[in-house]
């Protein structure tokens, strides 16, 4: 309602309008066919919208708060000077996973650890930022604070990413683990288009011919395409090997084929013990005492706590994605393949 119209009588009710039907459709179709295409990749690629969804949170705005928020939870009070942090990495390894990461590396730092235990409960996620946390990892490593891993009920390719240059890696009994290898998904809708009649052009550069290969929703692909996404995803592959050669060869057990240990394979705890893809089979308290040991100190004895992101209020409350991309953002996002460290 405009300034200038006086508002109706709360005694008179508003006039119902009704909009005149053309023929051929006209721009009521054209949004209908948009929702229906919108509905459609939310629903056909619904868990690749979830990981999506669930990667909101990495926002840059977020990090800021991340890296000056990291809290400390006591796991076991010790009696002398020795200090083990523990730094989480749970579930799907996202950007936001690789800022809390590094936010704790600073932390231990600062704080003067003696040891590092990282503590992986993951199936995999992002190349990139399992790339960002084994790099934090590092860095503690290069000022001689030594890094230990254990595992949970999973710590398939991004966790074994993340953890493979450990010193010394406990499983617990019913881990499962490996799955050493790359894999992108991608949601194509060519299909879809032509079944609600909606021809979908890409235009590019003349000079720049490749740029649609393998960059477009709205077609299937070719073996073109195919072979530009496996060229990155060799690449990929060819570092998440180095590293595990790097960290775990002079572990493996004899007569062990380094290729069929890298064929993207899962393993259960004792069969990734067998192979000398772990070092020992048990629990987080078992694991902190295996770092005590290393430290020369008795069971028990160290100071041992967690390092943590203090809880978002907003996202406590459910409107943690308010800050996160928009819908648009999601949907345009879903045509680009996403590499990932991922065990499934």
């Amino acid at each position: 309602m405009s300034e200038t119209t006086p508002p109706a009588s709360p005694s008179t009710p508003p006039p119902l309008v009704y909009a005149t039907p053309r023929s051929g459709g006209g721009a009521g179709v054209v949004l209908g066919v948009f929702a229906a295409l919108m509905l459609a990749v939310l629903v056909a690629g619904g868990s690749f919208i979830f990981g999506l969804v669930a990667g909101a949170a990495g926002s840059s705005a977020n990090a800021v708060d991340v890296q000056n928020d990291v809290v400390r939870r006591t796991v076991q009070r010790g009696d002398r000077e020795t200090q083990i942090a523990i730094i989480p990495v749970e579930g799907a390894i996202t950007d936001q996973t690789a800022v809390e990461v590094s936010a704790a590396v600073a932390r231990a730092q600062r704080d003067n650890v003696d040891a590092v235990l990282l503590r992986v409960d993951s199936p995999g996620g992002g190349v990139t930022p399992s790339d960002r946390i084994d790099h934090d990892l590092q860095k503690l490593r290069d000022k001689d604070i030594p890094v230990f891993a254990s595992y949970g009920g999973i710590s398939a390719s991004g966790g074994v990413y993340v953890s493979a240059r450990c010193q010394r890696i406990m499983a617990e009994p019913t881990c499962v683990t490996g799955s050493i290898g790359v894999i992108a998904s991608v949601i194509t809708m060519e299909g879809l288009a032509e079944k609600v009649g909606v021809e979908a052009n890409s235009v590019v550069a003349t000079r720049s011919p490749e740029k649609a290969v393998a960059n477009d929703l709205w077609r299937n692909w070719d073996e073109k395409d195919y072979a530009k996404i496996r060229k990155i995803l060799d690449a990929a592959y060819d570092r998440f090997r180095m590293l595990v050669e790097e960290g775990r060869s002079e572990r493996l057990a004899e007569g062990v084929d380094f290729d069929e240990l890298c064929n993207g394979d899962v393993f259960t705890a004792n069969e990734a013990l067998e192979l000398g893809l772990i070092d020992a089979i048990g629990y987080q308290e078992d694991a902190i005492a295996m770092v005590e040991q290393a430290l020369g100190v008795n069971p028990g004895e160290a100071s041992v706590f967690r390092y943590e992101r203090r809880p978002d209020p907003f996202e406590q409350l459910g409107l943690g994605l308010m800050s996160g991309p928009s819908i648009e953002e999601r949907i345009r996002s879903a045509g680009t393949p996403v590499l990932e460290y991922r065990a499934w």
